[in-house]
């Protein structure tokens, strides 16, 4: 038997894999987790992965993944955390390693000493900038392929009070999500807006791109900026 625990940072991935090394009597495979794709073809390579062994990864779960891991005969295992305890999780981690935070410069050490409550403390992990960063960085990857529409689409349909009311009553009902304005604007815009001379507004900002998609946010808090 051999397990791949591969999820983001601070999502439980060594709770789990010791969990999994208590019930099936496995073997710990890794002293740190491999942070890339290419250094698990180097753990591979290196035939480092022993049959009765669990290790853990943070990869992007791309098809040259998962069959590298098949063809090993491993079995990947993922988690799936509310990013509020990501969040709590990276705030315990920050004051339980202040030295070595403060030692080495790292601006997690902006946290140490902060009450978990302290808006100051949850600002700083949730970082503007950093998660406007990331959003552009996320969208020109995987955003395009995956088909998420830009908030731009939505901010469209509410300049146009006909818009608006339309997207309402397509849209109403209990499972609403924030993208689907967007959703709607955008398919509005590709067949009817063009032709009917509107414009989409010239301006948007990735933070908002990220906050529309609540599977988005959760990625980002769970890789973190810092931890394991």
């Amino acid at each position: 038997m051999r397990l791949i625990v591969a999820s983001p940072p601070k999502t439980g991935n060594i709770w789990l894999k010791n969990l999994l090394i208590g019930a099936y009597d496995l073997k710990q495979g890794d002293d740190q987790p491999l942070d890339t794709y290419e250094d698990f073809v180097e753990f591979i390579k290196g035939d480092r992965f022993d049959d009765d062994t669990v290790i853990h990864l943070h990869p992007e779960p791309t098809d040259a993944y998962f069959e590298l891991a098949d063809s090993v005969g491993a079995t990947t295992i993922t988690i799936l955390r509310n990013p509020y305890d990501v969040f709590v999780s990276l705030y315990h981690y920050v004051q339980r390693f202040k030295d070595e935070l403060t030692d080495i410069g790292d601006p997690l050490s902006e946290m140490i000493d902060k009450d978990l409550e302290d808006e100051a403390a949850f600002n700083y992990l949730l970082g503007d900038q950093s998660l406007e960063n990331w959003g552009r960085s996320y969208y020109e990857q995987y955003g395009k392929a995956e088909g998420h529409p830009l908030p731009i689409y939505r901010d469209y349909v509410r300049n146009y009070p006909d818009l608006l009311t339309d997207c309402e009553a397509d849209i109403r009902g209990p499972k609403q999500k924030p993208s689907d304005m967007a959703y709607w604007g955008r398919s509005h815009y590709t067949n009817h807006g063009k032709a009917e001379g509107r414009t989409i507004p010239s301006k948007f900002n990735y933070t908002d791109y990220v906050w529309m998609y609540p599977e988005l946010l959760s990625e980002y808090h769970a890789r973190g900026r810092g931890g394991f």
